[in-house]
């Protein structure tokens, strides 16, 4: 199954929930990603190419616990040059991009401030698949790694309506090291059209 085929299998089921049901809500983000710890060293440019779809239902007065899965596309040229990895060193052009998709059990802690603004916090816990490639010409590197990964999040909610919103989020998404790849870790900011129900 193909990772569009597994989003829109996701977008259905939580659309086609029992619509009646109270105290829940479902996003679809914009995401942006930003390089950092590790993923840095690899690619430095911003990625303007992900999004996110996530489901929360309450558990508890104010507490949300669901799920996410995204992704983001990263991708950079590097200039003529010689890069050295280990003992062995290549000259040319460098292409590298990197594919990441967050998969995630998350909680949000919503701070009512009225009715329409909810600040909230939020942690996250689970899984983020990665996919790296570097390419000399006709030579290519390639890299696939599920890195465990924690994320904090912080943000607000503006309610349009009883039954739709905007979420603006800033997420961090830390990995830790595999054998095969050191952490590669993103920030990012997602904006969202929010669906209560």
């Amino acid at each position: 199954m193909k990772i569009r085929d597994l989003i829109f299998l996701i977008a259905i089921a939580l659309i086609s929930n029992n619509i009646l049901a109270q105290d829940e809500y479902s996003a679809i983000n914009y995401s942006v990603g930003i390089p950092a710890s590790g993923m840095s060293d690899y690619i430095g440019k911003v990625s303007w190419l992900g999004t996110s779809l996530e489901y929360r239902k309450e558990v508890s007065s104010k507490l949300y616990v669901g799920f996410d899965i995204g992704f983001n596309s990263f991708y950079e040229d590097l200039d003529y040059g010689t890069f050295t990895q280990g003992t062995a060193s290549i000259t040319g052009n460098q292409n590298r991009s990197l594919f990441s998709m967050p998969i995630l059990v998350g909680a949000n802690y919503f701070f009512a401030v009225n009715e329409k603004f909810e600040p909230f916090v939020g942690f996250g816990l689970g899984t983020i698949y990665t996919g790296r490639e570097t390419e000399f010409g006709i030579f290519a590197d390639r890299t696939t790694t599920w890195f465990f990964a924690i994320r904090p999040e912080v943000g607000f909610m503006y309610r349009l309506n009883s039954s739709n919103g905007i979420k603006l989020a800033y997420k961090y998404n830390k990995t830790f090291d595999t054998k095969d790849l050191d952490e590669h870790s993103y920030m990012a900011i997602d904006l969202g059209w929010v669906y209560f129900f």
